[in-house]
């Protein structure tokens, strides 16, 4: 071996296993406790993430939830707050089929519904994962093509996100954690607080 082939060995960079990446932002248990937790407190969550500029009491059902407070009445309950949500922009859905590009233009949805005047910008934060992905391994083979991977697009995002004042979070419903939406900081202990009180053992 030559003296430059062994220099250019040990300066290789080492590259990390994608599949070792860790969150690097907020997560969210809802997962309804039949006798535990109280359904109101749902109310309470959603006026916080959607900036109290959507509601949910008028919603049928969010009425059955409130009389049966039973798993079947919260799973359906859930689904149709979800699909409220997403419908009206103030969530979204990603899992490793959204590329970056459409996530981040799906956060820009959001900060026009929460009429925020920051935009991010979607050609930056694309060559940012792109250049970042280049550092990792999956299954410690190297990555040569299109890739999508929900953690670093979320974490990258949840970067850009933070330098604007706002917190990325993701809900998480006992099966996944693929609805994705942003609070401002300031209201993190609010909804920490809300968490803590739905897995409470006293629902009064």
């Amino acid at each position: 071996m030559s003296f430059f082939e062994f220099f250019k060995g040990k300066n290789k960079m080492v590259k990390k296993e994608l599949l070792d990446l860790p969150y690097n932002y907020d997560g969210y248990d809802v997962v309804f406790k039949k006798g535990i937790t109280n359904p109101e407190l749902y109310s309470k969550f959603n006026n916080i993430i959607t900036n109290n500029k959507l509601f949910i009491n008028d919603m049928a059902e969010y009425q059955t939830f409130l009389k049966s407070a039973d798993d079947d009445s919260f799973n359906i309950f859930y689904d149709a707050w979800i699909k409220k949500l997403l419908d009206n922009k103030f969530v979204l859905l990603l899992d490793r089929n959204v590329n970056i590009t459409n996530f981040v233009n799906g956060i820009n949805d959001i900060l026009r519904t929460q009429n925020e005047n920051i935009k991010i910008d979607v050609n930056e934060i694309t060559d940012k994962y792109n250049n970042e992905l280049k550092t990792y391994t999956y299954n410690s083979n190297e990555i040569e093509d299109v890739f999508n991977y929900d953690i670093l697009e979320a974490n990258i995002v949840a970067d850009e996100l933070r330098k604007n004042g706002y917190e990325l979070i993701c809900l998480f419903n006992g099966y996944d954690n693929n609805i994705k939406t942003f609070v401002r900081i300031e209201d993190i202990e609010k909804l920490k607080d809300i968490e803590q009180k739905i897995k409470e053992t006293d629902s009064n």
